[in-house]
């Protein structure tokens, strides 16, 4: 598979599944379509494979930081991301907020063109 001899013979198999396509006198279109699929089941097993190492590296990571817990609680990687969540999730209340403020100075503008108007 693709995780066991790495992208250059990811590479080299497509190649050679396109080389003997050709040389069967396949059509092109059936060339295609036998390629793409073989990129496609590529691609799945390698998304698979990048989920699976972030997820380890997010759990050792989070290990090597609950050895010095007073230490990391912080300085470390865990408080910087909740730091980063927590401005994130500031940046969306504002940006609420002002939506919201929009929205009621359109409603008070519409409620006294219509006293105006009456």
């Amino acid at each position: 598979m693709v995780c066991e001899r790495g992208p250059y013979a990811f590479i080299n198999g497509t190649v050679q599944l396109i080389c003997d396509c050709v040389g069967d006198g396949s059509g092109v279109e059936h060339t295609y379509c036998m390629a793409s699929s073989y990129i496609s089941e590529s691609i799945i097993v390698l998304s698979s494979l990048r989920y699976h190492l972030a997820t380890f590296l997010a759990q050792f990571r989070y290990e090597k930081e609950l050895m010095h817990p007073i230490q990391n609680l912080l300085s470390g990687e865990l408080a910087r991301a909740l730091l980063i969540q927590v401005q994130k999730l500031k940046l969306n209340i504002e940006e609420a907020m002002l939506e919201l403020d929009q929205i009621l100075r359109a409603v008070i503008r519409l409620g006294l063109l219509l006293l105006l108007l009456l």
